[in-house]
């Protein structure tokens, strides 16, 4: 059996490093930029999504890291 735990993108108050030590893998939910009730936008725009990998490869050793992606979109009408 393995343990895969699921954290949002570049969040301070996960401690990335200790999930990752205590996990098999961690996956990055690099989506939700931008959500219902919160400004529209994109999901996950390109800059953010790259700054969010950055960052999740400095707290992550690699072979934990497993990137998730979103398939979807909103309708801000």
């Amino acid at each position: 059996m393995k343990l895969y735990v699921s954290v949002p993108a570049h969040n301070d108050e996960f401690d990335y490093p200790a999930i990752a030590a205590a996990a098999d893998g961690v996956v990055v939910m690099n989506y939700d930029e931008h959500f219902p009730g919160g400004a529209p936008g994109p999901v996950a725009s390109q800059d953010w999504f790259v700054d969010n990998l950055k960052f999740a490869v400095k707290a992550i050793p690699h072979d934990k890291l497993i990137c998730a992606i979103a398939n979807y979109g909103y309708d801000w009408c």
